[in-house]
């Protein structure tokens, strides 16, 4: 048997919690985070088995203005990724043509980071010597480039 539907609504300062599937189950909480519990308790009553056994899915009820900011929220969280993967992948290359003639601590300096974050950035191909980056590390990354 599949998780049953409880659909949780506003009602006087409390949430009212409805089983559509199951006529008659209500219950209710002050609390949306008590819901699941509550709800796997009344099922459990009205199919007279343990509530561990009963799978739930909460689905609060929100009116429109709440389900828009919501929405936006959420563009805004997306765009916020997207942005900071950006900006990683500028920094990294900033740190990859810096460090072609600079040490990665002078690197970090123009990059106002450290330079265990620049080497962090680099990654694995970013072996140094004495400071700076070998011939080797920058005719690999040359390579990988291409």
């Amino acid at each position: 048997m599949g998780a049953h539907r409880v659909v949780a609504r506003r009602s006087g300062g409390r949430w009212a919690l409805e089983v559509p599937g199951l006529p008659g189950v209500f219950s209710q909480v002050k609390r949306l985070d008590k819901a699941e519990g509550a709800a796997r308790e009344a099922i459990a009553v009205m199919l007279d088995t343990a509530p561990e056994e009963v799978e739930v899915v909460v689905e609060p009820e929100l009116p429109d203005e709440v389900r828009q900011a919501l929405k936006q929220a959420e563009r805004a969280r997306r765009a916020a990724r997207a942005a900071a993967e950006a900006e990683r992948k500028a920094m990294r290359r900033a740190a990859e043509v810096l460090t072609r003639d600079l040490s990665q601590r002078d690197a970090g300096r123009v990059l106002g980071m450290s330079f265990q974050r620049v080497s962090q950035l680099l990654g694995p191909a970013s072996a140094t010597h004495g400071g700076r980056r070998t011939r080797r590390a920058r005719s690999t990354e040359a390579r990988a480039r291409s």
